[in-house]
């Protein structure tokens, strides 16, 4: 109103749009930190200037007049409204459903979200028809891991959830598999049950329970083992296969996979339910499970019980200190390189590179359009990728090759301003993805990318998380104040570092308080020093440089490991553990 307000005559007029209330600094500093929790409070700090009123009350009066229009908000209800907005943008998808007890983001474990602070206070939360104020909020299934309590929506898992969370105590790791959307007949892949005496890994596969499988499974149990089961004739008119399905849940074993099945799920489901078992599995499982592997219920073979190990350790690297690789080029003639010490390493979500023909290896630094990668993700998922693309597909790939054209304008960048451009690069396969459950980091990340592969609403989740990583690494790289494209161009390289170093595999994930603890001199993986002719042999020691560890602890990444890569890993990996048996048998 004010903006369109037309003065008569050429006199201009002034508004206020504030409260009209008094407030010093300090006191307003003093009033946001009486709403913190005890353990997250500050020093606030001596100021004690108060915000001349004069002309503030003034204006109001003329908005009153000439507008029409007063304050409804005091100046205690504002900041609290604001608080509760920054603590909805530090927790979007509201807090850890089993808690931070195991997580070493204390930042995270103090804080709550808009809703339960507002609450806290007695302050009225937002109406469920009231549009404006739910703006921007997100809205997912009641037992996903990223819903908040006072806004989600009915899902399948509704009913099972309490038990896949009690079936899983006492696992470490969950393999699971899912075959939803349709009446299945069979279960392709086979897996077994396993434990090495440390870890447990549990086998889960979730299924419909008016499907064939489902069926056909529990009508095989015998009538005599019923009662081991606490089936019993209860003299209801309740038929016996509806008493099998509703005592049986859970407790069958079929082709290695304890079944789950769930009502009203042959029907294809909302892309919210077909997408929260795969990406934001968290809530589903028992607090104790420290990792999910999730395989598609075509992929072969499964991943065996070694298999999984190796893949958990995979996600973990211990700092590595300065050293020293030797290699003979084509001439024969050797080179020393002189590889920098690089800091420990957790991955949140680990996964395999989509194998398109030019990427070598699916390494980063090869530029693959949205439209030639839409096409390989369809022919992976089992499609034709010659045939006209669907709708929502279209929309997507349009939206984000539009995102790549204005971000990376130049027509008004200024030369001072550093150069970030945007790239989707993060290509995966996703046939099979596993989860850290632990971290906080980690569920933010799979809640980001369900929510953006669920808005769109077809089967391409790689397209959405080559998305969700190309706008995390431009925030990061603003955020951490990275070297940018112009600097990066200048920097040393070498054409045989990609084969010494799996660097460009790891993802740096913002979070927490990493990005106060980052330094920028990592970012320049190969030093001045790092190539030279040298006479040493082999066997020489290499110069060993420790690393701060308070510095570079908690740094987190996404891994996407490739073939390649796995291959040689594996078998370090199992040389390892053939060594560790060993030592512990003496």
């Amino acid at each position: 109103a004010a903006m369109q307000y037309r003065p008569k005559g050429a006199v201009s007029a002034t508004f206020s749009i504030g409260s009209g209330d008094a407030l010093s600094l300090s006191a307003t500093a003093e009033l946001i930190e009486s709403f913190m929790p005890q353990n997250t409070k500050g020093k606030v700090l001596p100021v004690s200037e108060t915000i001349s009123t004069e002309m503030s009350l003034e204006s109001i009066e003329r908005s009153r007049e000439l507008l029409g229009w007063a304050p409804e908000t005091s100046i205690y209800q504002g900041m609290m409204k604001l608080t509760a907005w920054h603590l909805d943008k530090i927790l979007p998808y509201g807090t850890h459903p089993h808690g931070l007890k195991d997580s070493s983001r204390e930042l995270y474990a103090a804080l709550e979200t808009g809703n339960t602070f507002l609450s806290r206070h007695n302050a009225p939360l937002c109406e469920p028809n009231d549009v404006m104020c739910l703006r921007g909020s997100h809205v997912f299934p009641c037992e996903s891991e990223c819903a908040s309590k006072a806004m989600c929506v009915p899902s399948v898992f509704d009913e099972i959830s309490g038990m896949s969370r009690n079936l899983t105590e006492g696992c470490d790791i969950v393999l699971y598999t899912s075959s939803l959307g349709y009446d299945v007949k069979s279960l392709k892949p086979e897996s077994a049950f396993s434990e090495d005496g440390n870890r447990v890994i549990c086998n889960f596969a979730f299924v419909p329970r008016e499907s064939f499988l489902a069926k056909s499974v529990v009508e095989k149990v015998p009538l005599s083992q019923l009662a081991t089961f606490g089936i019993a004739d209860d003299g209801t008119q309740i038929s016996l296969l509806t008493r099998k399905l509703d005592n049986l849940n859970g407790r069958l074993l079929y082709k290695g996979w304890i079944l789950v099945w769930m009502k009203n799920a042959t029907m294809p489901l909302s892309p919210a339910d077909n997408n929260m078992l795969k990406l934001s599995p968290g809530k589903l499982f028992h607090s104790s499970v420290t990792h999910a592997l999730y395989v598609e219920e075509n992929q072969s073979p499964v991943p065996r019980h070694d298999d999984i190990l190796f893949l958990v350790d995979q996600m973990h690297r211990k700092k590595l200190k300065q050293r020293s690789i030797y290699r003979t080029d084509k001439k024969g003639e050797k080179h020393k390189y002189k590889l920098p010490p690089e800091p420990e390493r957790r991955a949140i979500i680990l996964t395999t590179p989509m194998k398109i023909k030019g990427i070598h290896d699916g390494k980063e630094h090869t530029k693959v359009a949205v439209y030639d990668a839409i096409k390989h993700m369809i022919a992976e998922n089992g499609g034709n990728p010659e045939k006209k693309e669907e709708p929502s597909v279209r929309k997507q790939r349009e939206f984000y090759e539009r995102v790549s054209t204005f971000v990376n304008k130049e027509d008004f960048r200024s030369i001072f301003e550093p150069l970030h451009k945007y790239e989707m690069t993060h290509w995966i396969r996703s046939k099979w993805v596993l989860h850290d459950l632990k971290l906080e980091e980690s569920r933010q990340l799979r809640c980001e990318w369900y929510q953006e592969h669920t808005e769109w609403g077809n089967n391409l989740d790689q397209l959405s998380f080559a998305y969700v990583m190309a706008k995390r690494e431009m925030e990061r790289k603003f955020a951490r104040d990275e070297p940018d494209d112009r600097l990066k161009a200048s920097m040393p390289t070498h054409p045989e570092m990609d084969e010494m170093t799996d660097i460009d595999e790891w993802h740096p994930i913002m979070g927490g308080r990493e990005s106060a603890q980052y330094d920028k001199d990592l970012f320049m993986k190969i030093p001045d020093h790092m190539v030279s002719k040298d006479s040493d042999e082999e066997n020489s020691d290499p110069e060993e440089t420790e690393i701060d560890e308070a510095k570079h602890d908690g740094q987190l990444f996404v891994r996407i490991m490739s073939d390649k890569l796995m291959v040689v890993s594996r078998k370090m990996w199992v040389e390892t553990q053939k060594m560790m048996k060993k030592k512990h048998k003496k």
